[in-house]
Parts: structure tokens; C-alpha cells; sequence
């Protein structure tokens, strides 16, 4: 050590102070070029594990500085609140991923605290953009120095079924009413456009009167929506199906609307032109019958239903016997019938099967559910008596 070294370490030990331990210290102050690199890999390392959303309360953060403290949380109840990168990890995991496996992806978190994260930054979202939204309708008319020279308002509405779970009610197939809106204001001539954010309703059936109130309500509605923004051209623009619910709707909103603001409704054409395509593909034979009954009963609300409830009844009533019980032969009768009809709706088109130049020989479909019936001509019986049936057959 040079005596400038030393001199700086009496400095700063003091008058009274070590000379000696000063030194030291001095010493260890100074960090070689790899341990200064280390610490420095350490820093982007923290720093980007904290960032991950992992850590959920600031004692689950790392230390960035190896040299600092860590942050402590002052106040009452802030030893348990979450970082904001732990909350936006959670709101945005995937949608198939259940309460549990979101709480799983963040240190110490509980299922049902990762559950009300989605809500808490939809709430959030939902208030800044109506903040900014108010923002913007200042401005313009800031800039305008009074009236707009238009306000438009564009939504585009649908409805479909999903089972979902519905607060209060549970699990359930529920009608789900999902809307998006575009705003356009305009002060100088020239327009500019802001998309609306809205989240999707649960309405219990698909009505008028259902899906009104959830059309109208937050920001981007139907109404009043841009009737109540001072412009010398004011348009409401909507996209949806034509079904009946629909139409409905959009006749209540004409009757309200003012007439100095133009209402412009689009149909959409996919339904009636689906009907269409199902009613020549049926008259025209070209689609098998197989794949209409598979269809129905896998994407059919009604089948789904029934499903569930047939699982029920046959948990609680099914009842396995050797033979045919006394009184039920005719019941078991018609149900061979209906599943004869059933597999005949299946092999309608067999005896077409060469005619559009197919390798399949018509009638063998036909001819494969026929010897499957006549095998299973009744109850299953077990091994022994189809066996049976085999050799009879044989002989």
C-alpha cells in the first residue's frame, strides 16, 4: 500500500480512528474486475428473475445489490400485498388453466386470490379507458372549439351457448352475449378511432329483453352512446346476425334514436346462407348420414344435456341381468327398433356408393350394420352366450 493509499484510509477512519483496520477496510472496499462483473451478472440476474412475476410480496423479491438491504413493506397489511408483476402474471395466464395451476406459478399464492387477479386488472382497464375516453371527448371539443364535426359509433355484437361458471348460480350452459365497439371523433375533419374494450355478458336466454340492458351498458353502448356527444354529425353503425332477438333489438333502437342521427344495421348472411348449404347438401345426397348424427350429438346443447342426465339415471337405476326381464320384452323390442332406424339414418346413401366414382361397393355399409345387428339382436348377456351365438352361426 502507497502512502496516498494510507493517507486516504486515516482520512477516513478519523483522528482517533485504526489506522490499520482503516487499511482493511480500504482494501476490501476495492473489488477485483471479475467480482465486479460477477456482481454485476448477479444484478441483471435478479433483476430479471423479480421480473418474471413470480415473487409474490417484496420478501419474495431478490436483492438486485448484494451491498443493499432488502425493501421492507411499512404499513399495516403490507407485508401481504402482491407486486404488480405477480398480479399481471397471473390476470394474463392462459384460460384453460385452472385457479390452481395459476396460484402454482406464484410463490405462496392462493387459489382463489389468482382468481380475483382477472377481475382486478379488468376493473382497471375498464376505469382507465373510461378516464381516457372522457379525456379525449375534452380535447376534441377543446380543439373544435365547441361542436364535433362527427361522432361515430361501430359495434359488432354476437351470442353463443358455453357452459360457464355464472357467480350464484354454478356451472351451467349459459347464453353469452360478447360485443366490441370502435369510437370515431372527428374536431378538424379529420377522424380518429379508438377501440372500446368490453367484456362479454352471461343472459340467461337469448331475448330482446336480455340482451338490451348488457348492449347499452359501459362504455361504446348502444345507447345513448354517441347521441349524447355534441356533433353536427352523429351515425350508429351495427354488425350481428339476422336472428329474430336481434332484430328486435335493432327495431328498439331505431324507435329511440333521434333523427338527426343516422342508424346504419348490417346483417350478416352466414346463418341463412349455412341453412341454405345444409338444405342442398341433404336434397343432393352428398354428405353422409354418419356425419349429421355425429355432428348433432357432439355439438348439440340439447344431446349434451341429455348425456348428463342419462349418466345420472344409469348410476343410480342400471340394473345388469342375464335374460330378458318378464314385462319389458315389448319395452326392449322398440328400443331394437329405434336403434335399426338409427343405424339405417346412417347407411342411407350405401347403395350410392360407386356412383361418384368410389372404391366402396354399394351396399356395404349396409350390409356391416346388418350382420352388427343381427349379432347384438338383444341385451348383452355376456361372453358365453355371444360365443354360443358364434358356433350356431357357424355350424
Amino acid at each position: 500500500m502507497d502512502l496516498q493509499q494510507l493517507v486516504c484510509a486515516a482520512e477516513a477512519a478519523g483522528p482517533c480512528g485504526n489506522l490499520r483496520g482503516a487499511a482493511r477496510r480500504s482494501a476490501r472496499s476495492r473489488l477485483s474486475k471479475g467480482q465486479a462483473r460477477n456482481l454485476r451478472n448477479f444484478a441483471l440476474q435478479a433483476e430479471a428473475a423479480n421480473s418474471l412475476g413470480r415473487s409474490r410480496t417484496l420478501d419474495h423479491l431478490i436483492p438486485t445489490d448484494a451491498r443493499e438491504n432488502r425493501p421492507q413493506a411499512k404499513g399495516k397489511g403490507q407485508w401481504k400485498v402482491w407486486t404488480p408483476e405477480s398480479i399481471l402474471r397471473a390476470a394474463f395466464a392462459k384460460e384453460g388453466l385452472s385457479n390452481r395451476a395459476v396460484a402454482g406459478q406464484v410463490d405462496g399464492a392462493s387459489s382463489s386470490y389468482a382468481r380475483e387477479t382477472r377481475s382486478f386488472i379488468a376493473g382497471c382497464l375498464d376505469k382507465e379507458q373510461a378516464d381516457g375516453w372522457e379525456r379525449c371527448v375534452l380535447q376534441a371539443h377543446q380543439e373544435a372549439n365547441g361542436t364535433l364535426a362527427y361522432a361515430i359509433s361501430n359495434m359488432v355484437f354476437d351470442e353463443t351457448e358455453l357452459e360457464v361458471f355464472v357467480e350464484g348460480f354454478g356451472p351451467a350452459l349459459w347464453s353469452i352475449l360478447a360485443s366490441h365497439a370502435q369510437l370515431t371523433l372527428s374536431a378538424t375533419g379529420q377522424g380518429c378511432d379508438y377501440d372500446i374494450l368490453r367484456p362479454p355478458r352471461a343472459i340467461p336466454t337469448k331475448q330482446a329483453v336480455t340482451m338490451w340492458p348488457p348492449l347499452c351498458e359501459g362504455l361504446g353502448g348502444l345507447w345513448p352512446g354517441v347521441s349524447a356527444i355534441d356533433a353536427r354529425f352523429r351515425a350508429i353503425l351495427t354488425t350481428c346476425d339476422a336472428g329474430p332477438a336481434n332484430l328486435k333489438v335493432l327495431r328498439h333502437l331505431m324507435a329511440l334514436a333521434p333523427d338527426d342521427v343516422l342508424f346504419l344495421p348490417t346483417l350478416c348472411a352466414q346463418h341463412r346462407n349455412g341453412n341454405v348449404i345444409e338444405r342442398v347438401t341433404k336434397l343432393l345426397g352428398i354428405l353422409p348420414g354418419c356425419f349429421a348424427v355425429a355432428k348433432t350429438m357432439k355439438a348439440g346443447a340439447a344431446i349434451r344435456s341429455l348425456t348428463k342426465a342419462l349418466e345420472t339415471v344409469l348410476a343410480d337405476a342400471l340394473v345388469v341381468t342375464n335374460e330378458e326381464p318378464p314385462g319389458l320384452q315389448d319395452e326392449w323390442a322398440f328400443g331394437r327398433r329405434c336403434a335399426s332406424a338409427l343405424m339405417d339414418l346412417v347407411t342411407t346413401n350405401s347403395q350410392h356408393a360407386g356412383a361418384c366414382g368410389s372404391e366402396e361397393e354399394p351396399n356395404k355399409r349396409a350390409q356391416a350394420v346388418k350382420d352388427f345387428l343381427e349379432f347384438f339382436n338383444g341385451p348383452w348377456r355376456g361372453l358365453t352366450v355371444c360365443f354360443q351365438h358364434q358356433l350356431d352361426s357357424v355350424s
